[in-house]
Formats: C-alpha cells, sequence, structure tokens
C-alpha cells in the first residue's frame, strides 16, 4: 500500500478539532499536541488536490523532505516498490524519441505551457534554438 498523504489530513488535533496544512506545519504557525511532534526521517508524499499543468500531465507529486537529506535513490535504494530508476542507455535514445513521437508524445504532453509549445514547434519544423555571445 502506497502512503500518500493529503495536506489537509497531515496532522490532525482532535482535542480542539483542527486539521493543520503542511505549510502550517513546517512554518510552525500551529499549536497543539503536533507542536513537538514534527520530525520524521523519511520522505513524506502528498496527494495535493490543486496541481499545475505540468504535474498533472506526468502524474506528479509532491515530497517533503524529512530529516534525511540523502537523494530518495539512497534512502530507498533497494525498495522498487517505492521508487525506481530507469536508466536509459545512450545507444536506445533515438529509438526511445520515435516511439513517443509515433505514441503522439511530446514535449507539449509533457509540459503543457509555453516553454512546451515552443520546443514542439521547434521540433516540427526542425529548427535549433541559437544561442547569443553577446
Amino acid at each position: 500500500m502506497y502512503r500518500l498523504f493529503s495536506p489537509k489530513y497531515l496532522a490532525r488535533d482532535e482535542a480542539i478539532n483542527r486539521s493543520y496544512e503542511y505549510g502550517e506545519l513546517l512554518l510552525g504557525t500551529h499549536s497543539g499536541e503536533w507542536k513537538d511532534k514534527l520530525s520524521w526521517e523519511t520522505p513524506l508524499a502528498i496527494a495535493e488536490h490543486q496541481k499545475s499543468e505540468r504535474m498533472f500531465a506526468q502524474s506528479g507529486w509532491f515530497t517533503i523532505q524529512g530529516t534525511d537529506r540523502r537523494p530518495l535513490e539512497e534512502i530507498f535504494e533497494g525498495r522498487k516498490e517505492i521508487l525506481r530508476k530507469v536508466e536509459i542507455p545512450n545507444g536506445a535514445i533515438p529509438a526511445a524519441r520515435q516511439f513517443l513521437e509515433y505514441a503522439g508524445i511530446g514535449h507539449r504532453q509533457l509540459f503543457p505551457d509555453l516553454d512546451g509549445l515552443s520546443k514542439s514547434v521547434c521540433d516540427m519544423f526542425g529548427l535549433k534554438k541559437k544561442y547569443s555571445t553577446t
């Protein structure tokens, strides 16, 4: 079972019938029984209801880093049910790009903003970005 938490249920003080958002918890503007219990070691996945278009397109989630500051792939090393790193060999990249193109997946679908649109147009017309040195 995956442990995803909704921000409004991250901490609850039943004595005063109050839930705390993670912003309140992290900034320390809360009171009650959670005041001294905000130390967790591993990252916590948050199921946020308000996602940006980019996060929605990529099925993204937020994480709140715990006290362990190592990279996620180190913290969850060997825990494939939680995190899995997929490395694509350099030689497979052209075929992978072609597959995504055939599937209709490009910059615009993964990055539904002006940057994604501009990269899609550049790809469509074979345009390369020129960088100025001045």
